[in-house]
């Protein structure tokens, strides 16, 4: 995930209440803007029915804490709006479906990934019988409908408050978010809250939370925003709802000449970070797809589908994703999907976002799956391999973490069928062992979204390659690595490390590779110059060798919590390892407060006590990788343009001496419970 602002994700309701608030997430702008940019083609009214403006009169003289007075039941407020829907109902052509407004106050939507929400009002539609019925005065709310509305289904959600316009503005902004999230067929949504005063409409994309508020002498925003319902707001054609009434709905997403059904699906909250990611199955042969769906800034740098094409120009580059498609879903007009192009966004100027997609029939096992010891060591090793071809392609990641390193795909054999021939300048794991193997790669690597085109870098001036888009920090916050979280370069204390050594099997096979380079290594790390303090002309940006340390998070992080099959629970855990994982765990990238991660001790004895007493025999290679990547190598300029790879070489190095020792005795292999299953914090 791209670093956007330094503090953590929200934990809860009135977490995500105060974090809107500090992102002065919520805009303010004009009825007028909001008219022209929002509610296009409105229905126009100019002034309120009879029946209207007796229940605004109601409205208008609700006690201080009798907020309950307008939408509960069939009081004015909820009356009003239905009775709104009837007289745009009535304008239409299509009178099929009616929009209907419920009091929601007593009843829940439940969040599939946190605590279930209660807006005052909820928005659905229904058949005209059941708006007849609401206005009806007769009429009572239905409590039943509590079984079938949710955020999958809703046509919006509000709040109403007679003291506190400020929370309502917050508390309707966090229920857009929620409806936005649970909708990927959606583009944007809007949403409305009311008050004494007056009433606001509410419009979120990708891109802002925009609202516009005016008194209830204005009858005209309350038509034009239930007009807009009706129609729909916009939306991506080449995704459908198949079960709205579902609380667990399928998606039919078309590719090209594809239709796919989602089956799993992780769709993340905007502002700036709305994506959807899934796993869809082909309906016509069954196949797996791979899908991800980001709104990413107009002005990237970088387009990820070109950065796949790149790195698989000529020879295809094993153990890395392939983008099957890639591109820019489309509206219903055949343009590209774009958030609004006015207004402010969240603590300042707004980014223009379009959406992106890219797709792939190469699915990977989540890397938490993997079984045991020696094919965990032999994924990582191979996802080093993976991240040095790519940089060999001109390509530098920028995002290593655990979500996008993977098990290799199991697919009948096609993801290796295609690694036959594939780009292998550096060798993977198999033809370490076995020099006669063509690559067959434990890994797959994914995700090229933050990556960055080296060869356009090397291509423009050093005084544009101090951007933004290169400089800033990219990553994920467990893993990301330390000075890329700060932004600058780290304190010259650290003496640097000596490349790792092997000796025996290992350094024969490793030796033997056409590659390897080793004796050279050795010597331009071992013996390179060491300026004694910051050199002057040394400047931060991402290398190769802040993907290396990330890839030590990533291996440490998963060891430290993994524990054998036949798994006993610990009676104390170690405070090394509560101070690891809490340190993990807490860490997000800021220039303002210290990094948890460099109170960690690199020594031997430390990494034994937080792994698994099972796990202690690769204590010393993740004793040695953390002595590695302690230092900072951005010091040593000549290094890094000659042999940019050596934080991976030395991880490799280390890898394999721990896979050798495996493989010549099989006994030594550890078969992993499902990772989670240590309990290490209680």
């Amino acid at each position: 995930s791209p670093i956007r602002s330094e503090h953590p994700p929200t934990q809860g309701v009135q977490a995500a209440l105060k974090r809107l608030q500090k992102d002065n997430a919520i805009c303010q702008v004009s009825p007028e803007e909001f008219f022209t940019n929002y509610l296009p083609a409105a229905f126009k009214v100019e002034s309120w029915s009879d029946a209207q403006k007796l229940l605004v009169d109601s409205i208008l003289t609700a006690k201080a804490g009798h907020e309950a007075d307008l939408y509960t039941d069939s009081k004015p407020l909820i009356r009003l709006c239905n009775l709104v829907s009837k007289r745009v109902l009535d304008s239409l052509c299509n009178k099929q479906i009616a929009l209907v407004f419920h009091s929601y106050y007593n009843k829940k939507l439940p969040l599939p990934l946190s605590e279930p929400l209660s807006p005052d009002i909820v928005v659905s539609y229904e058949p005209p019988k059941v708006l007849k019925d609401k206005l009806d005065t007769r009429f009572r709310d239905d409590l039943d409908s509590a079984t079938r509305l949710s955020w999958f289904n809703i046509a919006a959600a509000g709040e109403a408050k007679v003291r506190n316009p400020k929370q309502e503005r917050y508390q309707t902004g966090n229920y857009l978010r929620n409806h936005l999230q649970f909708r990927p067929e959606l583009h944007s949504v809007i949403g409305f809250s009311a008050d004494k005063l007056g009433y606001s409409l509410y419009y979120h994309d990708a891109s802002v939370i925009h609202q516009c508020s005016v008194k209830w002498d204005d009858p005209s925003l309350l038509h034009a925003f239930v007009h807009r319902l009706y129609q729909g707001t916009t939306s991506d054609p080449s995704i459908v709802n198949l079960q709205p009434q579902d609380s667990d709905p399928s998606w039919l997403v078309k590719i090209e000449k594809e239709l796919l059904i989602i089956t799993t699906a992780t769709p993340n909250l905007g502002l700036s970070q709305r994506r959807f990611t899934a796993i869809a199955t082909d309906v016509e042969t069954g196949g797996l797809w791979f899908i991800k769906d980001p709104y990413h800034d107009v002005k990237w740098r970088f387009n990820k589908g070109l950065l796949y094409a790149k790195a698989h120009k000529g020879k295809m580059l094993p153990g890395l994703m392939c983008a099957n498609h890639y591109g820019h879903p489309l509206n219903a007009s055949g343009k590209t999907l774009m958030t609004t192009n006015f207004g402010d966004g969240p603590n300042g100027p707004r980014i223009d976002r379009w959406k992106m997609r890219v797709a792939t029939r190469g699915v990977g096992d989540s890397l938490s799956k993997t079984p045991t010891l020696l094919e965990f060591l032999k994924v990582m090793y191979d996802a080093c391999v993976a991240q040095r071809n790519l940089h060999r392609r001109g390509i530098l990641h920028r995002d290593i973490n655990d979500h996008n390193i993977m098990m290799a795909p199991k697919d009948n054999g096609r993801y290796y069928k295609d690694c036959v021939d594939g780009y292998n300048d550096v060798k993977y794991v198999n033809q370490v062992l076995n020099p006669n193997q063509s690559p067959k790669p434990a890994c797959l690597v994914i995700d090229l979204g933050h990556s960055a085109n080296l060869d356009y870098l090397a291509a423009v001036s050093a005084e544009s390659k101090n951007s933004k888009n290169f400089a800033e920090r990219k990553g994920t916050p467990k893993f990301i690595s330390r000075s890329v979280s700060k932004g600058e370069l780290l304190d010259p204390f650290c003496i640097p490390s000596q490349m790792p050594k092997l000796d025996g099997r290992p350094r024969k096979l490793l030796t033997a590779c056409t590659d390897s380079k080793y004796e050279a290594y050795n010597k331009a790390v071992d013996d390179g110059s060491q300026s004694p303090s910051k050199p002057a002309a040394t400047r931060f940006t991402h290398q190769l060798f802040h993907d290396a340390e990330s890839t030590f998070w990533v291996i440490s992080w998963f060891l430290a919590r993994s524990a054998p099959k036949d798994y006993e629970k610990e009676s104390d855990p170690n405070p090394k390892l509560t101070r690891f994982i809490n340190g993990m765990k807490s860490h997000y990238p800021s220039n303002e407060t210290i990094d948890p991660r460099d109170s960690f001790s690199a020594t031997l004895e430390a990494w034994k006590q937080i792994l698994h007493p099972r796990l202690v025999d690769v204590a010393p290679m993740l004793s040695e990788m953390h002595e590695y990547i302690l230092p900072e190598w951005g010091y040593r300029p000549e290094l890094n343009t000659e042999y940019p790879e050596h934080a991976h070489e030395a991880l490799m190095r280390l890898l394999l001496r721990e896979i050798v020792r495996i493989e010549d005795d099989k006994t030594k292999d550890v078969v992993f419970a499902p990772l989670g299953t240590r309990h290490l914090l209680e």
